[in-house]
């Protein structure tokens, strides 16, 4: 019994002194002690070092186009994994120190948008390359973008499409010639300088000015409408189923002809001057106007006389030849007959006696 009194007062001493050490370890603001498992461990900031740990850093890919516009989800590979571009143009990656694989798409053939590789940001050529990370790193790929830009161009009172033969866009000072609505423009600010519809411009040039970052569709009103235009004489009077000719304001010339109303239409005319030279006998009028979209009516000071419609009727009279050759034929068609007469009653007593 006392044998087991004695061991256990050992072990209550023994669990005193542990505490002892473990309440001033706590209370110390700088005690520091050794762990056959750990190096380290310092109480004071709770930080934790290992011999070979390793450093992590931030690996930042940007894509952009020659105009500096950032490119979003364009793929990019860091060490044979793929990664997309953010709306900003940028992935970012946490890697290791060391050396890391980077490398570049070459090309991308979209439906709206074309992509092709053009350099590294320090004109390094190669898709791939080959870093030596060792602290946060920021690397720059330049492609060249086109985007698929469609012009619908629209009548200026309804909502009609009209296809122009000519665009033309300004750019850094630069002229583009189109002849279509669909076009691939690089990204940058463009103004409609010109569209040609029946050789007249209709857009104000500079009025029309779009930025292309991304494919767009545009929709532009022109100084577009349909003409109708009313040819009357001193009298009022409508000057109907008329030859005149039109000249635009290019020095463009339209035979046309007036309706049964003393009405000229034309749809889809650009807004401008125009000229109306008509023919009276052998008097000649020119008349200029202002078209911009309104109904008109035009004057002419002369008297139109309206060219009445001759009804004639004729008699067939028959001519004495026309009249032999009229009996000729009758009297032919009469022999045929009896003779068709006459064979068939034969046949039908041949066929009688036969029986």
């Amino acid at each position: 019994m006392k044998f087991k009194l004695i061991i256990l007062t050992i072990i209550i001493l023994f669990l005193i002194q542990v505490n002892y050490h473990v309440v001033y370890a706590l209370v110390s603001n700088d005690y520091t002690f050794l762990c056959p498992q750990i190096e380290a461990f310092n109480l004071k900031n709770q930080s934790l070092k290992t011999a070979n740990q390793e450093l992590n850093y931030k690996l930042t890919i940007e894509t952009i186009d020659e105009n500096g516009f950032p490119i979003s989800e364009m793929p990019v590979y860091i060490d044979d994994k793929i990664f997309y571009t953010d709306a900003l143009g940028k992935t970012v990656m946490i890697v290791n120190k060391g050396f890391h694989i980077v490398k570049a798409v070459e090309f991308l053939d979209l439906v709206d948008i074309k992509i092709s590789f053009i350099k590294w940001f320090d004109n390094f050529p190669s898709l791939g390359r080959v870093i030596n990370i060792t602290g946060n790193t920021t690397l720059q790929l330049i492609y060249n973008v086109k985007y698929r830009i469609t012009l619908y161009f629209y009548n200026w009172y309804v909502n009609k499409i009209i296809t122009p033969s000519l665009i033309q866009l300004m750019r850094d000072e630069q002229i583009l010639n189109i002849s279509t609505n669909n076009v691939w423009l690089n990204s940058g600010n463009y103004t409609i300088m010109k569209v040609l519809f029946k050789d007249e411009n209709i857009v104000k040039p500079g009025k029309y000015v779009f930025k292309v970052t991304s494919p767009k569709l545009l929709r532009i009103i022109c100084q577009v409408a349909d003409m109708n235009i009313t040819l009357l004489d001193l009298n009022g009077n409508p000057i109907v189923n008329h030859d005149i000719e039109l000249v635009t304001t290019k020095g463009t010339k339209l035979n046309l002809n007036t309706n049964a109303i003393g009405q000229l239409i034309i749809n889809d005319m650009p807004f401008g001057e125009y000229q109306i030279v008509a023919k009276f006998g052998n008097q000649i009028i020119t008349k200029t106007f202002l078209f911009a979209g309104e109904e008109q009516q035009l004057f002419f000071p002369v008297e139109f006389k309206r060219e009445e419609t001759l009804i004639l009727v004729q008699t067939f009279i028959p001519t004495p030849t026309i009249q032999s050759n009229l009996i000729t034929i009758l009297a032919f068609i009469l022999v045929f007959i009896l003779v068709l007469d006459v064979v068939m009653y034969l046949l039908y007593r041949t066929k009688r006696k036969s029986k």
